[in-house]
């Protein structure tokens, strides 16, 4: 049995029914001399005559193409714009649609012919990353649906779908050497917040900064000496080598269960990075169904950090460090913020596991380093040290899914599950306790800490003053 060709005009069971309809009772009525059963068989044949005597479609089949109207956002409504052409002749025209939910095909359309028209959707996308949106496919019918063309696949509409920005407080750093204006703490006198002493007033000096208490014990005129206020650049090193995903095992049978076996006795950490925690194949969007990985923190981390640091007045670059290539320059503004956003949705877990030296990330002298890493190797944490060891202020923030690993662990199958997954974090924790050490601040993303962290870390620094 031949299946239809979809790529051309082909006619439908109603042509064939109502020709052999319109044949048969016309021909019984004029055989056997019963006019009445002829007069069943006129109207068909009436309107097949006028169906097929109008305008038919062209040899040409309908083309359907889809596209965005304004700017797409994670977790946003959009809308897409179906274009259709070459409906010449053609009767009706079915199209598959995105739907409510961000299904690309899970709603269907359908507009008149006759002439070229835009058909518009209302969707909302989910996730970040490069996702598919739209995938216009259509069926066309002629006049009375006697001729149909299709299915014709539409070409499927990509889009770059930015990272949502989640809201965190600025990161309140040491005072810095450099910038001129901003909202950090600089090391050099100025007009700022920060209080450093009094002095007797000098011709020159502004009234505003007289201390009119030290006037009114003293009887002299005092100024303060305050730290001035100053930007500073940022630099986001994005470690993307690993991406750990959780996720629970089958049951497994007896053969895997020996294979297992087998293979954790020559090498318990190749079990443990091969069956909890997982390498990630690149994959186009990011489903939020599924539990958040480690790349999911990284990117959430560098575009909250991003926008709050812009806010505030900073120059910010990003740096991905398994793509060195990959890199958005200093920049600020609101515009820069779009061009970071839409770079971090082009992030993807990686297979290497090298990482370049800090000395060949290009960092300008004066730079404050935002290593956003999982932490689950020495190579990080090395290079955490390096940054550090070079004169930049560091800060770490860790990106690793603890309590979404702890809860996939406690739910599989296998028996020593949560113990690989707290050799692991025992592993990390030795690697985070070091950094500290250095005096390299350890920020947690995991449950939105990066303020509090900060802030208790800063506090600590002033207590051992």
């Amino acid at each position: 049995m031949s299946t239809p060709d979809p790529g051309r005009w082909r006619p439908t069971a109603a042509l064939y029914r109502a020709t052999a309809f319109a044949t048969a009772a016309i021909g019984l009525g004029i055989a056997f001399g019963r006019p009445d059963i002829a007069v069943l068989g006129i109207p068909f044949a009436l309107l097949l005559v006028l169906a097929l005597s109008v305008r038919q479609p062209g040899p040409g089949l309908p083309r359907a193409s889809a596209r965005v109207e304004g700017e797409v956002f994670g977790d946003r409504p959009a809308t897409v714009a179906t274009d259709v052409v070459g409906l010449d002749g053609v009767q009706l025209v079915t199209l598959r649609t995105p739907d409510q939910d961000g299904a690309p095909g899970g709603g269907f359309g359908t507009m008149a012919g006759g002439a070229d028209g835009t058909l518009s959707t209302r969707t909302r996308t989910s996730g970040w990353g490069v996702m598919p949106l739209a995938r216009p496919d259509l069926v066309a019918a002629g006049p009375d649906a006697l001729y149909v063309a299709g299915p014709v696949i539409g070409e499927a509409l990509r889009v770059t779908v930015p990272p949502a920005v989640e809201k965190v407080d600025g990161l309140q750093l040491p005072p810095i050497m450099g910038g001129w204006a901003g909202e950090h703490r600089s090391r050099r006198p100025g007009q700022g917040g920060d209080l450093i002493d009094l002095r007797e007033f000098m011709p020159g000096d502004r009234l505003r900064s007289i201390h009119w208490r030290a006037y009114a014990r003293h009887q002299r005129l005092f100024v303060r000496r305050t730290q001035s206020d100053a930007d500073t650049e940022f630099v986001l090193c994005l470690d993307t080598r690993f991406e750990i995903l959780p996720q629970t095992r089958g049951a497994l049978t007896g053969w895997q269960r020996f294979r297992q076996r087998t293979v954790r006795s020559w090498s318990r950490l190749r079990l443990l990075l091969s069956g909890l925690i997982r390498v990630a194949e690149p994959m186009d969007g990011r489903d939020p169904s599924i539990p958040r990985s480690s790349i999911d923190f990284t990117v959430a981390a560098a575009a909250a950090i991003t926008a709050t640091q812009l806010r505030a007045g900073d120059r910010v670059g990003v740096l991905d460090l398994a793509h060195v290539r990959r890199h958005v320059r200093m920049g600020s503004g609101s515009r820069h913020l779009q061009r970071v956003r839409y770079q971090l949705a082009l992030v993807r877990g990686s297979k290497l596991r090298w990482m370049p030296m800090p000395e060949l990330w290009g960092l300008p002298s004066s730079a404050v380093v935002v290593l956003i890493s999982p932490m689950i190797d020495d190579v990080a944490m090395q290079a955490g040290l390096d940054a550090a060891g070079r004169g930049h202020q560091v800060l770490v923030v860790d990106a690793l899914p603890v309590h979404e690993l702890v809860a996939a662990a406690r739910t599989d199958h296998f028996p020593h599950a949560v113990k690989e997954v707290q050799l692991l974090l025992a592993e990390r924790d030795v690697r985070l306790d070091r950094l500290r050490a250095k005096g390299i601040p350890v920020l947690t993303w995991d449950q939105g800490q990066i303020a509090t962290d900060l802030a208790a870390v800063m506090r600590l620094r002033r207590h051992r003053r």
